[in-house]
């Protein structure tokens, strides 16, 4: 008669112990209880955390969702969702970059309050560079981008232009902050001009220097400091997809004589530069292509970063050494 009584007591206390771990989980912590504010700020990637820590000063508490992987390989996890439940904004870049685990996110959080904001989306029409060869694609995979080119915070007119539409929106979520906000945005602002000004004179003298990308990630990056991009290597994120070596030689080939003396091969230090080391080998002939030098160069398109190197700082640094990288490359 003892084996049913020990039985029902042993059943009772896993229920007991079950419950625990089930009142446990509904408490996980959301990382908000070290932070400053409100408001808080939950960001999809780094480029954006440097923005808003600049724009919200030592008001708003900010929290980056992809720091070592970046948004194209980040996976939805509803654990993250949590991290919602207590904040007053959240900003995305939007453009089919990171789509496809924020907006599962915010489909997933109770909180009405919530402001979530798509900053890409939400640039002017004159600073989205559109590609004509996606237009029209309905695919469902998030990891593709959409008819836009995504990379946006590369560009100096739209990260500032995203930079205004934090303010405004930091603004909206705590007016009475508002004074602040304005005076810390005017001044990120200010410190953004000159690295465009900065960067353009560093990159003055690869005015005619062809250009080769590892992926269609520079394209905005090109235009803010007057670089020749002529190509990548690989159309769009899959490193799986087969290199347009053929072409590229082919442009090469046909590049007018003034722009033979160097060809630059920018490279992502998150992906192999085999494809690359490839290309050089097979341009890199005055016989065949009439190009004379042929230089790989290592550009941080800014999608990750360690939580040790996250900070206001981080983006103008990085943006800073991807500069200097490439005017040293010309000499």
């Amino acid at each position: 008669m003892k084996r049913p009584r020990n039985a029902a007591i042993l059943l009772c206390l896993l229920g007991v112990a079950g419950l625990a771990v089930w009142s446990g989980c509904g408490s996980l912590p959301d990382g908000w209880d070290d932070q400053p504010g409100p408001p808080r700020v939950l960001v999809s990637f780094p480029p954006l955390y440097s923005f808003v820590k600049n724009v919200g000063g030592d008001q708003a508490g900010v929290i980056c969702l992809c720091t070592d992987t970046g948004p194209h390989e980040y996976e939805f996890n509803p654990n993250q969702t949590i991290k919602l439940k207590r904040a007053d904004l959240f900003f995305a870049n939007g453009l089919r970059l990171d789509d496809h685990f924020t907006d599962k996110m915010v489909d997933g959080t109770s909180n009405k309050k919530l402001l979530y904001r798509k900053l890409g989306d939400t640039l002017p029409a004159a600073l989205r560079k559109k590609k004509e060869e996606e237009a029209g694609k309905h695919d469902e995979d998030g990891h593709h981008h959409g008819a836009f080119d995504p990379h946006v915070w590369l560009g100096i007119p739209q990260a500032i232009s995203m930079v205004e539409r934090i303010r405004d929106d930091l603004k909206k979520v705590d007016s009475s902050h508002a004074a602040l906000y304005d005076k810390t945005a005017k001044d990120y602002i200010a410190r953004l001009e000159k690295l465009h000004h900065d960067g353009r004179e560093k990159l003055k003298g690869l005015k005619n220097v062809p250009v080769i990308t590892f992926h269609e990630s520079m394209d905005y990056f090109a235009d803010s400091f007057g670089l020749n991009v002529i190509g990548s290597i690989h159309p769009d994120t899959g490193v799986e997809q087969n290199p347009n070596i053929t072409a590229l030689i082919k442009k090469c080939a046909a590049l007018p004589k003034e722009k033979k003396r160097l060809v630059l091969i920018a490279v992502e230090p998150q992906y192999p530069e085999k494809a690359a080391e490839i290309l050089k080998k097979q341009i890199e002939d005055p016989k065949k292509t009439g190009i004379e030098k042929v230089v790989i160069v290592t550009i941080d398109p800014l999608e990750t970063c360690s939580n040790d190197d996250l900070s206001a700082d981080w983006y103008v640094k990085r943006m800073e050494k991807n500069l200097d990288t490439l005017a040293k490359s010309a000499k």
